[in-house]
């Protein structure tokens, strides 16, 4: 039995101490779409009323999309994707939304927005199907609803009608009840699918944040420092940290000291200054005379992390622009 329990210890600890050291963090990144200068949106109709039937091509000679009208199966579709991109937009409270009956009244409708919505539906499924499992009294029949959605929409701006991203949608769900009137019904169906799609939608408008983990790099050379660095970090004391890898890549030229305090720099004191000190600890693991400590992983490694830096510095600069509109 102690044996037993031993074993579970060193196990225990053994999973423990090969767990990676991490750290989180929140990353601020601009809109996916190019949003610069933008200040009004349009959400063009993809479905037809009696009303919109009037000069429609006319007004949208620069866009080219399909319109549903009441008649058609897709009507329905066209008009909960039309609803759920324009809800999206105004949950973001930055835009003004153009109202599609001004679009229908103006012949000058390049004044009037600065950015059209586009959508289109590219493929609809709905089936339904008797389904059966076996029980211990037999087989069990119940009713099968499934539905597949595949859309798209298209940023466009309207001065030169330059689309500026296209994005695709690809959503399912189904549906089982013991009796078929008792399925959900299409309608209802098709709003939740779209909802799930478009529950992202607001990266596309505004900066949005995401939450990350930065890894740090494990100790091959069992210096003791890196231990005493590592518990700092768990106890969230990444000044203290800091000074320890900085002393201990110093010393003795750990390359894991090294990327641990590129790492810990850039929660602390920014991208630029963590670069920086990636970029050198690149130079010094590809150098000739460190041929002898070269660790083909942790060169991966920072390769890797050096590119995300810069990816997300640059990101930095375009938010700058966005917060001195």
């Amino acid at each position: 039995m102690r044996m037993k329990q031993l074993f579970l210890y060193i196990l225990f600890i053994a999973l423990f101490s090969s767990c990676a050291t991490t750290i989180k963090t929140q990353v601020v990144h601009p809109p996916l779409v190019d949003m610069l200068g933008v200040k009004k949106i349009a959400v063009v109709p993809i479905y037809r009323d009696d009303y919109y039937s009037i000069n429609f091509s006319k007004h949208f000679s620069k866009v080219k999309f399909r319109v549903y009208s009441s008649g058609d199966s897709y009507y329905s579709i066209a008009k909960i994707i039309t609803n759920e991109l324009i809800s999206n937009i105004l949950k973001t409270n930055s835009y003004t939304l153009i109202d599609s009956s001004d679009l229908f009244n103006s012949d000058d409708y390049d004044s009037l927005a600065d950015v059209f919505i586009v959508g289109e539906i590219n493929d609809f499924i709905i089936k339904d199907s008797k389904e059966s499992y076996d029980t211990d009294k037999g087989k069990k029949y119940y009713y099968k609803r499934f539905l597949a959605l595949d859309f798209s929409y298209r940023y466009i701006r309207v001065s030169n009608g330059e689309i500026l991203r296209i994005v695709n949608k690809s959503e399912s769900l189904s549906v089982t009840s013991d009796e078929k009137n008792d399925l959900e019904n299409l309608n209802s169906m098709a709003k939740r699918v779209v909802k799930t799609s478009l529950s992202n939608m607001y990266k596309e408008l505004i900066p949005w944040k995401s939450a990350e983990e930065r890894v740090l790099a494990k100790d091959k050379m069992k210096d003791p420092q890196m231990k005493g660095a590592e518990v700092f970090i768990k106890n969230k004391n990444y000044r203290a940290a800091l000074r320890i890898y900085n002393l201990a890549y110093a010393q003795t030229g750990n390359i894991a000291a090294g990327y641990n305090e590129a790492i810990v720099t850039e929660i602390l004191d920014g991208l630029p200054k963590a670069i920086k000190l990636m970029e050198t600890l690149q130079a010094k693991i590809n150098a000739p005379d460190n041929y002898l400590l070269y660790d083909a992983e942790l060169d991966k490694k920072i390769k890797k992390e050096l590119a995300r830096m810069k990816k997300d510095y640059n990101e930095s600069q375009v938010l700058k622009n966005y917060s001195s509109e």
